[in-house]
């Protein structure tokens, strides 16, 4: 479009950056190939992000930054997690939980978050469900490894006021701001908080949401998460069924 869409001004703000997020979510739709860093010892140097469901222990195995023998299945299960992507090695995890989420919500604006009547620049509630259906799980982790192949990039907002609150340039880093972005037009939705409004006498104003919000980068209640892991600190000896690596 011509302007950005209440839902683009809401969650990116800066138009000048509309071609980075075009090209995020083509990358995705299309399953572009990504490289994978250059001293990985793997005979297959590019391709689409392999998604490997955890449904049990041994499938997908690595040593972390110290050494320690870590399992995709058990770190699931420790984390809550409905999956998490391992970044410079595109490996997408979903977790046991993953498979108990709808596929999509319908497509009704009925579903859409509400805007707070007493701020009408943030939300009501921490917008999780947007996040609890098998469709934006995959969104999320894609997004974090097609930024982090696109621009180093990692951060990992999750409420949905923390996501309004990123500046421009971080929210490209984001990979919640794309999952609250594409669900928001995927369900019609069209009452958005008025980013950047002043803010009515008497009430409180933006600043409060840092206070009030959970505002660190993965926490413990997300619903997915990422790991900023390389080939260089990390080595994948099992995947899969145990006869592929990647």
């Amino acid at each position: 479009m011509p302007n950005p869409g209440p839902a683009y001004t809401a969650f990116f703000k800066d138009k000048a950056n509309a071609p980075f997020v075009h090209d995020i979510l083509y990358n995705i739709t299309y399953g572009i190939d990504v490289p994978l860093l250059e001293n990985s010892t793997s005979t297959i140097k590019q391709g689409a992000p392999a998604i490997i469901c955890a449904t049990k222990p041994g499938q997908v195995m690595w040593r972390d930054v110290d050494g320690v023998n870590q399992d995709g299945y058990t770190d699931c299960l420790q984390a809550g997690a409905a999956g998490h992507a391992l970044l410079g090695i595109r490996i997408i995890i979903l977790c046991p939980d993953f498979f108990s989420f709808p596929v999509q919500p319908p497509r009704s604006k009925s579903q859409c978050l509400t805007v707070d009547p007493q701020h009408t620049n943030q939300f009501e509630g921490d917008g999780f469900s947007f996040s609890r259906y098998q469709i934006w799980v995959l969104l999320h982790e894609l997004a974090h490894v097609y930024i982090f192949v696109a621009n180093g990039g990692l951060s990992d907002f999750y409420w949905v006021n923390e996501c309004l609150n990123l500046p421009a340039n971080e929210s490209l880093m984001n990979a919640q701001s794309f999952n609250y972005y594409v669900a928001n037009l995927f369900l019609g939705c069209i009452d958005l908080p008025q980013v950047g409004a002043n803010t009515p006498s008497g009430q409180a104003s933006r600043v409060e949401l840092l206070e009030t919000d959970d505002n660190g980068t993965v926490a413990a209640a997300n619903m997915t998460r990422a790991r900023n892991w390389t080939v260089s600190d990390v080595e994948v000896f099992g995947a899969y069924n145990g006869t592929e690596s990647p």
